[in-house]
């Protein structure tokens, strides 16, 4: 019995493995293809980054440009979205990233291996190296399940891939189905309905940790390093970018944040001293812009968008 048994396990984890194997070369590999994400030859210009970016830039209003910006993408998925994107975009020559003061703090960085990571797995595990799968371990439940399905090509969850993977067969592709891929003002509908009422609903996640503040997350800082190193290489222009804020919410700001934000800009412009840098976090005085006390709505992105467009590319380009 214990010997039929061995074989059993033995067969099953040899079935296993050539599955496995199988998944990951004919199905992953062709689903996460860098060229099926190839933009149009005139897109020249990214926008990327987290809430901020995605609600207060309108691509329409930036000549040759994209907005993949998604709710908390922290500058360690930035900078695995970026890698990916670049690896079939080259024609792109300006990033436009956000460099708000939320986006240096542990209570970001939860979102990588600590509370908050789970929900995340699922969405930006499959552009993960060795290094950034290694930040990310947390030897929980759902970190072991994104490590087989995307690593190791077992087919767990395979129903999540039967739809990009038909799409792909069937030549009905779509990147927007993909939960990376983000778009301007793509989540509008979750953000009304879940708006936050209250100023220290907002200012308690991005600045404390159990209501207490939040230092500095050394990985996320990292993280923008390797961002401006990157686009150093590829002789990319990179603009990091505050975006407007209630008054109420700028008030609230720990002075701890407003330092270290600071700091570190002097620390990434050391690194290139091509970064740009441009702060609007007062640019509206009106609430009426606002969706909620840190994003624009509809209205208020396309104003900022055109000033924005105006400052970093109609100016430029007179000189």
């Amino acid at each position: 019995m214990i010997t039929k048994i061995c074989l059993f396990t033995l067969f099953a984890l040899f079935l296993t493995a050539i599955v496995s194997i199988a998944n990951k070369r004919l199905v992953l590999d062709l689903i996460y293809d860098p060229q099926i994400f190839k933009l149009d030859s005139t897109t020249h210009v990214l926008l990327i980054g987290a809430s901020d970016i995605e609600f207060s830039l309108n691509p329409k209003l930036i000549k040759n440009s994209y907005n993949v910006a998604r709710p908390a993408e922290n500058f360690f998925y930035n900078y695995y979205k970026l890698k990916f994107i670049l690896e079939s975009n080259p024609q792109i020559n300006t990033i436009i990233i956000g460099f708000g003061y939320p986006s240096l703090s542990q209570a970001s960085a939860q979102d990588i291996n600590g509370a908050n990571a789970s929900q995340f797995y699922d969405r930006y595990f499959m552009l993960l190296d060795a290094e950034g799968r290694t930040f990310a371990s947390g030897f929980n439940k759902d970190y072991l399940i994104n490590l087989a399905k995307f690593h190791y090509g077992v087919p767990l969850e395979f129903y999540k891939h039967i739809e990009l993977f038909g799409r792909i067969l069937f030549n009905n592709h779509n990147i927007n189905l993909y939960p990376f891929w983000g778009g301007f003002q793509k989540d509008l509908e979750f953000f009304k309905k879940n708006a936050e009422k209250i100023l220290g609903s907002p200012i308690r996640r991005h600045y404390y940790i159990n209501n207490i503040l939040a230092e500095k997350s050394d990985v996320l800082i990292n993280y923008l390093e390797k961002i401006v190193l990157l686009c150093k290489e590829r002789n990319i222009r990179l603009v990091l970018l505050k975006t407007p804020l209630k008054k109420a919410y700028r008030n609230e700001i720990p002075p701890y944040h407003l330092k270290l934000n600071s700091k570190v800009l002097e620390r990434v412009k050391s690194l290139n001293s091509g970064i740009e840098s441009y702060d609007y976090l007062s640019f509206f005085t009106d609430d009426a812009y606002f969706l909620d006390w840190d994003h624009l709505n509809k209205k208020g992105a396309d104003i900022f968008t055109a000033r924005l467009n105006r400052d970093i590319f109609l100016q430029s380009d007179s000189r």
